[in-house]
């Protein structure tokens, strides 16, 4: 099962954006983000980076990416 770091990795290249470019968005630095995605992060910094990104929480815990049915059923 992939990590949330790959899930994220996977839809910021999908979008075309970078990592620090999606801490930028968040509102943090790019070694706050790593930590995250690395550690434990809460659920307050996973709906953050949903938000940033422009899912639903569902989609980046799954590893949805733009092109699959990133919506909640």
């Amino acid at each position: 099962m992939p990590t949330l770091k790959e899930n994220v990795k996977k839809i910021c290249k999908e979008q075309g954006i970078t990592l620090a470019q999606l801490a930028e968005r968040m509102g943090i630095n790019y070694v706050t983000l790593w930590g995250h995605l690395t550690g434990n992060p809460t659920l307050s910094r996973m709906l953050d980076m949903a938000d940033a990104l422009g899912m639903p929480i569902e989609a980046i815990v799954a590893g949805l990416s733009n092109r699959t049915n990133a919506k909640t059923p």
